[in-house]
């Protein structure tokens, strides 16, 4: 298949998706209306992974906003729930209640997008694919700066910085870490578990 072929079918596809997406909102909203009206908790899934719509959980402070998410969502060890934000407070921390317990990471505000946490010896540590700041970032919990790692050179795929956009970031099971450019070239970047350092990257 030709490169001209591929794109036509990616856009054939996304527009499938974007169809279906719209006909899922419209069922989710007569969904939750049933449930409202029914006055039953809205659930999702099944088994041990069922989950329950619980509205206002997430109790703010004064002036605080949560304003857009981009999926990352983690737990730590102690039970604490992380979301990423595109607020001064890139990272907010809340108990299992949805107690606000901290918020930092103003240095991220506004691109922060995949974020995951890893324990490493004693230690949990956060990762965090920045958009606008082109870059994987490793951060402690309480949002100290470990290192970071800018565009990858070593594909020779990028003319620039601004065309390295990482959205997610995940783990294998030997610590090698892999970095999706969901929003820059669409090429998926492998590194190794010593301190990042670069090991392959793939279209």
């Amino acid at each position: 298949m030709s490169k001209q072929q591929m794109v036509a079918a990616r856009r054939r596809f996304l527009a499938g998706a974007g169809l279906g997406l719209a006909a899922m909102m419209i069922n989710s909203r007569t969904l939750f209306a049933s449930n409202l009206q029914a006055s039953r908790p809205l659930r999702l899934g099944a088994g041990k992974h069922t989950y329950e719509w619980i509205p206002n959980w997430a109790k703010l402070p004064a002036g605080v906003e949560l304003t857009n998410c981009h999926g990352g969502i983690v737990v730590d060890a102690q039970g604490h729930i992380l979301v990423n934000t595109d607020t001064d407070n890139a990272v907010m921390v809340f108990d299992a209640d949805g107690k606000f317990v901290k918020g930092f990471g103003k240095d991220y505000k506004g691109g922060s997008h995949g974020m995951m946490i890893r324990k490493e010896g004693n230690q949990e540590f956060l990762y965090l694919t920045h958009t606008a700041r082109h870059e994987l970032i490793k951060i402690t919990t309480d949002g100290e700066l470990v290192w970071t790692r800018g565009h990858p050179t070593e594909p020779g795929v990028y003319a620039a910085a601004s065309e390295y956009k990482p959205t997610g970031v995940a783990f294998a099971p030997n610590g090698d870490i892999f970095v999706t450019d969901g929003y820059g070239k669409y090429w998926v970047h492998h590194y190794n578990s010593k301190g990042g350092t670069f090991a392959r990257g793939a279209a």
